[in-house]
């Protein structure tokens, strides 16, 4: 019998209408929205509901990261939205939903309206215990939606996302606390050339204050799992972790995670058999499933600085991850940024980012990944007001695929208007 991960009859899990995953978010919608509507006991502190409408230009010199040439266009995106937040004495409430309305001037067939809804909770019915629970929605159709994520590229091709996390925290002492976390998300694309896939990840947490050692120091561990499904192959996780973060002055942090990794993974092979069919030889395709373990190194190292003026970082992390539309690889990501406010409406920023996903053939599944990303981007921006502002940037990126051996180079010029409305304060 198949489990509602099996990947054996080529899907992943038993077929569900897209109506019936947004069944799903708008019921954890509305069990939020209940929440705050009756709150025991509970007294409002703050209500607001901002509508807000971004108009971005952009000029992009290789839409697809092609290697041969890029296709050039002018691409216009219009992103109304409307946030909603409550807050009361036991609970914090969210709710927020965003158009993107992206019209292509050259390439009309790739116009495209995405969108983004989601709600968050939180709930403090004790002093001790905190209770938290996030889901939502997206479609997403922009080849480079995750360039600053994974590092990876897709290609037009919707993505429907739908996710929900619930989590919880528990004061053990004024020292030391106890956490708990559950996710589960969903990917699904309408080419077969790209893996729909599903991914469940529940950790365990315990933090402790060293302030007998150091004002700022605190210490943590941590215990994950991961579940992670593709159209044809599953991986499953173990990770522990121990660590640390704090200050090393007023202006200097960091923060530091170190530990191993285990993964299993299950995946199909396909290959061709010669078998007798008296009087000839003929070869037959046979699928076997596969096995594989690998153990490694996984964690983060960061240092940070801020001032009054000036903010930066840098940070580098390893962990495996499931890339959307492929296949489960490992990561590395090298990331570096500074900001500078120069006078009280003008500010800017650098930042650049290295990406190396891989995984070898048999790894995780009968693929094989060894991509290297890189971007620079350098950004300034002017406040009219804390409601209105206007944003140029430029960015660079650069994608080398070592097993296909090509290097795909993108340029994208950017100019951004921004201007959000508080609806309840109108009327004040």
């Amino acid at each position: 019998m198949n489990g509602p991960g099996d990947f054996r009859d080529g899907k992943i899990g038993p077929c569900r209408t897209l109506t019936a995953k947004l069944l799903r978010v708008v019921a954890v919608l509305i069990w939020a929205a209940g929440l705050l509507v009756f709150p025991p006991r509970a007294k409002a502190e703050e209500s607001k509901v901002v509508g807000s409408i971004a108009v971005r230009q952009e000029y992009n010199d290789n839409l697809f990261f092609d290697s041969a040439g890029g296709q050039r266009d002018f691409v216009t995106t219009v992103s109304p939205g409307l946030d909603w937040t409550e807050r009361t004495e036991l609970l914090d409430f969210a709710l927020s939903g965003r158009l993107d309305a992206l019209r292509y001037w050259m390439n009309h067939e790739f116009d495209a309206v995405d969108f983004l809804g989601q709600s968050g909770v939180q709930c403090r019915p004790d002093p001790r215990l905190s209770l938290s629970a996030e889901a939502g929605m997206s479609r997403d159709s922009r080849p480079d939606r995750d360039i600053e994520v994974t590092g990876l590229v897709l290609g037009t091709q919707p993505r429907d996302r739908w996710f929900y996390t619930l989590g919880g925290s528990y004061l053990l002492s004024e020292m030391s606390s106890l956490g708990l976390q559950f996710n589960q998300s969903e990917d699904e694309y309408k080419d077969p050339a790209l893996s729909d896939s599903r991914g469940y990840r529940g950790s365990i947490f315990f933090a402790r204050d060293f302030r007998d050692l150091h004002p700022s120091l605190k210490g943590r561990a941590n215990f994950g799992y991961g579940r992670y499904y593709y159209e044809t192959s599953e991986t499953e996780g173990y990770r522990w972790t121990l660590g640390a973060e704090g200050a090393l002055s007023e202006t200097w942090g960091f923060v530091v995670d170190l530990g191993l990794s285990r993964t299993r993974s299950k995946y199909k092979v396909t290959t061709l058999q010669p078998v007798v069919i008296f009087p000839f030889v003929v070869q037959v395709p046979v699928t076997e499933e596969k096995t594989s373990t690998a153990w490694g190194g996984v964690g983060q190292i960061g240092l940070s600085y801020r001032d009054d003026e000036t903010g930066g970082g840098i940070s580098l992390q390893q962990d495996i991850s499931p890339a959307s539309g492929t296949g489960t690889v490992w990561s590395t990501i090298l990331r570096m940024y500074l900001d500078q406010r120069f006078t009280y409406e003008l500010n800017g920023g650098l930042s650049a980012g290295y990406y190396y996903n891989q995984a070898e053939r048999g790894e995780f599944s009968t693929g094989e990944t060894r991509r290297h990303t890189f971007n620079l981007s350098a950004r300034l921006r002017y406040d009219f007001s804390k409601d209105m502002s206007v944003e140029a940037s430029y960015a660079y990126s650069r994608v080398l695929d070592q097993i296909a051996d090509t290097r795909a180079d993108r340029s994208l010029f950017m100019v951004r208007f921004f201007i959000q409305q508080d609806l309840l304060g109108l009327g004040r």
